[in-house]
């Protein structure tokens, strides 16, 4: 059986830059407190936590040094922690504060903020703290129904998106709005991992996509993969892998998410490669 594991898989340029910054605070050897996951896998949010990297969901609960997340944490945040001379570090992805300046700038212009994303991820939340003016996050064009159509919108993405699906809304919503400025803020390490991902399954008999469920961009690979090969699965350890899915399969494509270690991507191509051995030899 062959096996495929995406060039691109591993941390991602902003997860890998969050993850050295928290670990280099570690070394100081206090307590860090980091306000919601630093970065969405279980497995290095296990192991920080090893080394004092505690996740909190308020800065009440913090009781020492904070961390911001790779998601970027609420606007006047990081003016709160410097006011009450909070010692903390930043490690929100430069993507991220990216978006939080053309939020903030934009709809101090006058745009209406709109946001292709999911509302409940922190990072959009984040994002949309910075709009001082009207803002909205949709996966579809319909929800705006009920705006102007000559009110004057921005659109933007969270960065994570499936290109595909941004595209598709935004043909949609100019076909409505007379006034539509549009700002593809889809990082790049999202796109070469789509790309990627499209490729791979199109070559595999079977998919494993590995990363956290709590991971969006994790979450896209897999409907990515999955609408090109049916046999698609999401495992966040390699404890989770089935014999069955290697049933007659040929070719096994491996990808990770933007926030999966590369350790944990080598340990799930190990497993598949005995288990897809067993299954040849009806084990």
């Amino acid at each position: 059986m062959k096996l495929i594991v995406a060039k691109n898989a591993g941390f991602c340029f902003g997860v890998e830059r969050a993850i050295k910054r928290i670990e280099e605070e570690t070394q100081r050897g206090e307590p860090i407190y980091t306000i919601g996951e630093i970065i969405h896998n279980p497995q290095t949010v296990e192991a920080l936590k090893q080394k004092g990297v505690i996740p909190v969901k308020t800065l009440e609960e913090a009781g020492g040094k904070v961390a911001i997340p790779s998601h970027g944490g609420q606007k006047g945040l990081r003016e709160r922690l410097e006011s009450e001379g909070i010692d903390f570090v930043d490690a929100t992805c430069p993507y991220v504060k990216k978006i939080q300046r053309y939020v903030e700038q934009l709809s101090r212009e006058g745009f209406f903020i709109v946001m292709v994303g999911d509302e409940r991820h922190p990072e959009v939340k984040s994002a949309l703290s910075y709009a001082r003016g009207p803002s909205r996050v949709i996966t579809k064009a319909t929800e705006l129904q009920d705006i102007d159509s000559r009110t004057k919108l921005v659109i933007l993405a969270q960065t994570t998106l499936n290109l595909e699906t941004f595209a598709n809304v935004v043909h949609d919503v100019v076909k409505i709005f007379e006034h539509v400025y549009v700002i593809n803020t889809i990082c790049s390490a999202t796109r070469e991992r789509q790309q990627e991902a499209r490729e791979i399954a199109w070559q595999s008999d079977c998919v494993i996509v590995v990363g956290g469920k709590n991971s969006a961009n994790t979450r896209r690979l897999k409907e990515i993969a999955q609408s090109i090969q049916p046999r698609t699965y999401h495992v966040e350890s390699p404890a989770e892998i089935q014999p069955q899915w290697f049933d007659g399969v040929q070719t096994v494509g491996i990808l990770g998410g933007a926030s999966t270690p590369r350790w944990l991507i080598g340990e799930v191509a190990e497993i598949v490669r005995r288990t897809a051995e067993e299954v040849d030899h009806g084990g």
